[in-house]
């Protein structure tokens, strides 16, 4: 099957989850607006996901993916006792991690958001909201688990369907919370863990039509399973170092007026979704398949497929960051000025949305070119890449905040990022394992330059939107981004873009 396809199927269904996404972000904005509230839970509920992001996406999944593939070809007897022995290891760690965290929530809340510790009232909520929240961190952990061992065997639907869980649960807690008059925010933290769960059970029906049953053991004797953990070290760093960045955010904005926590989530949320649909489902499909072709020692196969994801992430990511950008505050409007969001809130996540959607491009391929390194099991090269971006995301954030406010956070990611992928391209040039050849980089060129028109025809666009009324805003934002994205295909088409690698790549 070929990248292409695979990664087609992931989108579609990740496009769904989207959608469902945006409909829990609209119906979270209608009932709490960008207030106190909010700001309180999604700071808690980022703490989970943060450590979601280092142990069961980042360094897990990085580490675990290329070590199983080994056991593929071996003994059944043998992979099952390494199975048994890894998801018995992350379920007892996960545990000692969530009783640690109800025992002292506090300090995990000071650490994460120091602005909160100011209010009394403000910080018993949080902890309050985090205790509810935290055991979601088990639940996907055990999920990513289940979902890397379906990725080695090619089978990405079960994962890509899970986060659907997520949003339906919390639309439906959202729902739910608008209803009861004391405390609101509790009834949608409570949905967290039941949307983890969900999502548990789910994968756990693929896992079990490919894998072994699995077993609860003490035991850590497996010598797969201490390489996982050796080559966890250096990934744990690594999207620690990616995750502190967001601490220092966090924090900041914890620190500045109420709603700018708001305003960054809805402003993230809308910049990440080409990454979300498409360059998540690039590297998906590409970590197993890189990981294979170096299991192979086909070196051709292994540089024809990052160059395939390159290619991939610019061709889609460009063209989206144009588009989020300059149409950014009637994106804002049309989805978003309901209810409680108020016009102040538009002009506020609008800004960040424009800065913040600059940065697609990077997010996407940072992804392409981090598992090039993970398929080789080097993964201490992009930890010292992502420590220089650490670095250019805390000067920016915190010499910027004093003049831009949460603005400030959106350029520091946006820099970051551009310089983590500087530095990854780099290199990869200077350990001679991948290069950009002339023919990728014509093909990149070209995109670029059919970008210029699709700009071109996005700033010509409607510019007043506010007093339109709802039907009108969507249809003309739908015609606008529509007629643009038309522009930029035929464009490619007559610059003759030699696209047929995409559909070719294995």
């Amino acid at each position: 099957m070929s990248l292409l396809k695979s990664a087609s199927k992931v989108s579609i269904l990740t496009l769904v989850s989207r959608i469902f996404g945006y409909v829990r972000d609209a119906v979270l904005a209608a009932t709490f607006g960008a207030q106190a509230e909010l700001d309180i839970f999604l700071l808690a509920f980022k703490i989970p996901n943060f450590m979601r992001r280092i142990f069961a996406e980042g360094a897990f999944s990085q580490a675990f993916i290329p070590v199983l593939t080994q056991y593929e070809s071996g003994d059944e007897k043998v992979k099952a006792v390494f199975l048994s022995q890894m998801c018995s290891m992350l379920l007892w760690s996960i545990l000692a991690l969530t009783l640690l965290v109800w025992i002292f929530p506090g300090a995990i809340i000071s650490v994460f958001a120091l602005g909160l510790t100011q209010d009394p009232e403000k910080f018993r909520l949080a902890c309050l909201v985090l205790s509810m929240t935290f055991p979601y961190l088990g639940f996907m952990t055990i999920t990513g688990f289940f979902v890397a061992a379906l990725q080695t065997k090619k089978q990405f639907i079960h994962g890509a369907l899970a986060p659907i869980c997520l949003n339906v649960v919390l639309i439906t807690g959202a729902v739910l919370s608008s209803q009861v008059s004391y405390e609101p925010v509790y009834f949608l933290s409570m949905s967290v863990p039941v949307a983890g769960f969900l999502q548990v059970l789910m994968v756990w029906l693929g896992y079990r039509r490919y894998y072994p049953g699995l077993r609860l053991v003490f035991q850590v004797s497996d010598p797969g399973l201490w390489k996982v953990l050796s080559l966890m070290v250096a990934a744990v760093y690594g999207a620690s170092v990616s995750q502190i960045g967001l601490i220092v955010d966090n924090s900041i904005l914890s620190t500045l007026a109420s709603g700018s926590v708001s305003w960054m989530y809805y402003a993230e949320r809308l910049s990440y979704l080409p990454l979300g649909v498409f360059g998540v489902a690039m590297t998906t499909v590409l970590v197993p398949a890189l990981a294979s072709s170096m299991y192979k020692k086909n070196e051709e196969s292994y540089k024809s497929q990052i160059s395939w994801g390159i290619k991939g992430a610019t061709l889609i990511g460009l063209p989206a960051a144009i588009t989020l950008s300059i149409l950014a505050q009637p994106i804002t409007i049309v989805l978003f000025y309901y209810g409680k969001f108020s016009w102040h809130d538009v002009l506020q996540t609008s800004g960040a949305l424009a800065i913040l959607a600059l940065g697609v491009p990077a997010f996407m391929i940072v992804k392409v070119l981090n598992s090039a390194f993970y398929a080789r099991q080097d993964t201490w090269t992009p930890v010292r890449y992502a420590t220089y971006a650490l670095v250019v995301n805390i000067i920016i954030a915190c010499l910027g905040v004093r003049f831009w406010q949460h603005k400030s956070i959106a350029l520091a990611i946006v820099c970051s990022a551009y310089t983590n992928m500087f530095f990854l391209l780099r290199g990869l040039y200077q350990k001679n394992i991948f290069t950009i050849s002339m023919e990728l980089a014509r093909d990149l060129g070209k995109i670029h330059l059919a970008c210029i028109p699709l700009a071109f025809s996005l700033i010509s666009g409607p510019s007043i939107w506010q007093s339109m009324l709802l039907d009108k805003q969507f249809l003309l934002l739908v015609i606008t981004s529509a007629v643009a994205w038309m522009i930029y295909i035929i464009t490619l088409w007559c610059t003759n873009i030699r696209l047929t690698s995409l559909f070719a790549q294995k």
